[in-house]
Formats: structure tokens, sequence, C-alpha cells
């Protein structure tokens, strides 16, 4: 069974969390059941709840106005059918077919797209991140909340960044780096087509579910007995090199930990393999180079091992 097989018979993964910025459908599809066959490391786990609230509000709350009166198209409230395309802007971000207000309006999108002003956080947000605003959301709980589409719409010094809010809502929201600037994303910063990075050394492309995310160029990736050169991903069923913008299956993205970004790092699941920042993968394939960098948390046994994938063709924690 080769990689490709073997990738499409896993779970959903937990990281299509900006479907606001692609207008994938606003709740996500179904999980597919692994195959009997499958070893059982090779599933993905729901990721943590990791997305904090603000520290301070974006903007203040009584000078922002209903999106009627800032969204390119009238229409809201409706259900998402067509994307807007606003092209890098630090004044707006897209809603599914709106446009908000970068620093004063919030994206509520689920079964209609609603730009609504951004509220200050209350002592509800201290159990749930932005709980406030999601109550503020004008037709119910939203598959998805953003507050930006890249960090041009964010303060400076800040990311544009993915993560789940809750059990049913994932946030795009203006986050803070960590400690000693740290990549502090629970899954990626986000970016559009044609836009920059703030992630030192990253560049925006594009990923499969999500939409335009920074990653770290990989400048060779094992690829069926080959090597794939920068700007390439190991594609499809057969696997061949091709550049990562035509790939439409199952794509190699990274193969170990110094292919990411630090604070990142890569995992493999349906689509293939990518670099997040998720710091709990529970049971999900993480690619190594050595024994040390299978020490992550809710591993599904207290002492994995760094061991050669021969479907892959590079090294993933595995139980003993």
């Amino acid at each position: 069974m080769n990689a490709y097989h073997r990738g499409r018979a896993l779970g959903a993964a937990a990281t299509i969390a900006a479907c606001a910025l692609v207008m994938c459908q606003p709740k996500a599809p179904p999980a597919a059941e692994p195959r009997a066959s499958d070893p059982p490391n090779r599933s993905v786990a729901t990721a943590p709840t990791a997305i904090t609230a603000p520290s301070d509000a974006a903007t203040d709350s009584s000078t922002a106005t209903p999106s009627a009166s800032a969204s390119a198209v009238p229409d809201a409230g409706v259900p998402p059918t067509k994307p807007i395309e606003l092209g890098t802007d630090p004044t707006r971000f897209a809603c599914g077919h709106l446009a908000c207000r970068a620093g004063k309006e919030s994206c509520c999108l689920g079964e209609s797209a609603d730009c609504v002003p951004t509220v200050a956080p209350t002592e509800d947000d201290e159990i749930t991140p932005l709980a406030s605003q999601l109550q503020a959301c004008p037709h119910g709980q939203p598959s998805t909340l953003t507050r930006c589409d890249e960090s041009i719409d964010c303060p400076r010094q800040q990311l544009c960044c993915s993560g789940p809010l809750d059990t049913s809502s994932n946030g795009v929201v203006c986050q803070s780096p960590g400690p000693g600037g740290r990549f502090n994303c629970t899954d990626a910063e986000h970016c559009v087509k044609g836009g920059s990075c703030r992630s030192q050394g990253a560049v925006c492309v594009p990923r499969e579910g999500v939409g335009y995310v920074c990653e770290k160029p990989v400048a060779s990736l094992p690829c069926a007995g080959k090597r794939c050169g920068k700007g390439e991903v190991c594609c499809g069923d057969p696997q061949t090199c091709v550049a990562l913008e035509a790939c439409q299956g199952f794509a190699v993205r990274c193969s170990q930990p110094k292919d990411c970004l630090p604070g990142q790092r890569c995992v493999v699941n349906h689509l293939g393999s990518y670099c997040t920042g998720y710091g709990d993968v529970g049971t999900a394939s993480v690619a190594c180079a050595t024994d040390a960098d299978c020490g992550y948390a809710d591993r599904p046994c207290a002492r994995m091992r760094c061991r050669a994938d021969a479907d892959l063709g590079f090294k993933t924690c595995a139980c003993p």
C-alpha cells in the first residue's frame, strides 16, 4: 500500500480551520473511517482548544458599525455562495462574500456570513476563547470566527493565526508571538494569494482545504526514491515531484522537523504531510529525525520511537 492510498484512509484533519477564507462548506465533512489494515498510529486526532482570547479588544466597539455599512456586498446574513477576493488589504478582510473592516469587525461564518462589531473580552472569554464574540454572532454559533485573513490586518508584531476556539468553532484571529518571538499560532499563520508573511523565513503558499498559509520553503523532499527541489512537493499516485500549486492529491510538503518553522511540527493526515503549530496531535503521525522528536503530548504510547516509514519515504514516530 503506497503513501497515497494509505493517507486517503485517514480521518479529516483538525487543521482545516479557515473555511471562511476559501469558501469551503460551513461545516467540515465527517471524518473518513480508517481501514482495518491501517496502523492505529496514523489516525488524526482533534486538536486542542489553544487559541487564547486577546488581552485587549482590537477596537472600541462603540465606534464600530454593523456589517451593512462596511461590507463590500450588501447581502449580509445570506448563505455564503461565492467568496470575495480582496487581495492584500490592511483595512479589510474576507468574510465569505463580504468584506469586514480590519480592527473593527469580526466575521461570523456558518449558515450565514455576517460582519459584526468586535466586542471587548468578558469573563466568559477566560473559559472559552472569544466566547463574548461568538455570542454576538446574529445567526447562532458560527463554524468559523475570523478577524483577519493576513497578518497586515493585525497590530504590528502580531500574526493572523488559525486554530480551534471550542468543539464547534474555529478561529482565525490576531495573536502575539510566544517568548522570544517564537511562533505561537495553534495551526498556521494565514495569508492571501500574493501577500507576505510576518513569520521569519516563511512564504505564502496554498494549502488544500485552508486557503493560503505561511510556510518555510523546503529545499529537498523525498519522493519515490528521488528528491523534490525547492517549490515542489511529492504528489499523488504514482508519486512524482510537481510544483506545489499543481498538486491536487496527497502532497508531501515536509518530511522532518527542520522543514518547519520553529514551534511547528511536521504531521501526516489524509491530505499529506504539512507543518502545524498544534502541540497536541493525539495519535497523528509525526515526522521525526530522532527519538527525541517523539516525546510530544498525548502520544499513544509512553516510549515512541523514530522509525523509517517505507510508504512515506521518511521517518515517523511509532509505538514499539
